[in-house]
């Protein structure tokens, strides 16, 4: 099991979306440090620890329009090319090797996240730093408060992104073209982003865990729940060659 998911953690992780995933964080993060601006009041409490938090929404924009695509390189391109039907002739193991897609998967946006925070923290250092004179940490704080304080921030975001990848995977295994996949799931991002809970993931820095926590939950479920499904439907499908 171990040696699937490295397996396909090193095929997503050499593919040419993770380069153009990872090289726009890098774009965007720089975008924004140099419009940064510590007289703006919304900067005020603002310290090179924390200016990760304040990309946060960033970062998840970034997500929603990569993840389809990073799940359609693990997943419809594999059941395309016949190479996911070849690993799965063993019934046994069929879930197996989805659940190791999907692990991978995790572990690719848990290596993308720390990226980005490492990217913000070298731009904080030499670009704001330098140029604003920025405090490592806030008034009031400590280092470790807001190092904690930024990590938290993130770590609202892992469920979610845990269910909507596993939301794709499922209709990356029965919809035949990558592009529909993606299209479907970024218009399925538009609604529900418009919905009350949607929106509160527009605006984690400032959601507490009282608020986010069935959000938490919720996500969790679905997550479980489509992957699940998506095994016992695909275990039950007939594989043509």
């Amino acid at each position: 099991m171990l040696n699937l998911i490295y397996n396909e953690y090193l095929k997503i992780k050499k593919s040419k979306v993770i380069v153009i995933f990872l090289l726009s964080q890098i774009a965007l993060i720089w975008i924004n440090a140099s419009v940064y601006n510590p007289k703006d009041s919304s900067w005020e409490l603002a310290s090179i620890l924390t200016f990760p938090s304040d990309m946060l929404d960033i970062y998840t924009q970034l997500l929603i329009f990569f993840v389809p695509i990073i799940i359609s390189q693990i997943v419809t391109e594999d059941l395309l090319g016949g190479t996911l039907k070849l690993n799965i002739m063993n019934e046994p193991v069929r879930y197996k090797h989805l659940l190791s897609k999907l692990l991978s998967f995790l572990l690719v946006i848990l290596f993308s996240t720390f990226f980005f925070l490492l990217t913000c923290y070298l731009i904080g250092v030499i670009y704001l730093n330098n140029t604003w004179q920025i405090d490592f940490y806030r008034r009031g704080s400590s280092s470790l408060d807001d190092f904690l304080y930024t990590l938290v921030n993130y770590s609202k975001l892992l469920m979610p992104i845990f269910a909507y990848g596993s939301v794709t995977m499922l209709l990356g295994l029965f919809i035949k073209s990558p592009i529909s996949v993606n299209i479907t799931m970024i218009f399925l991002c538009v609604f529900f982003f418009n919905t009350q809970i949607g929106q509160k993931l527009t605006s984690l820095q400032v959601i507490g865990y009282r608020d986010i926590l069935p959000i938490i939950v919720l996500s969790l479920l679905i997550g479980v729940f489509s992957f699940l499904f998506g095994t016992v439907l695909f275990k039950n499908k007939d594989i043509l060659y």
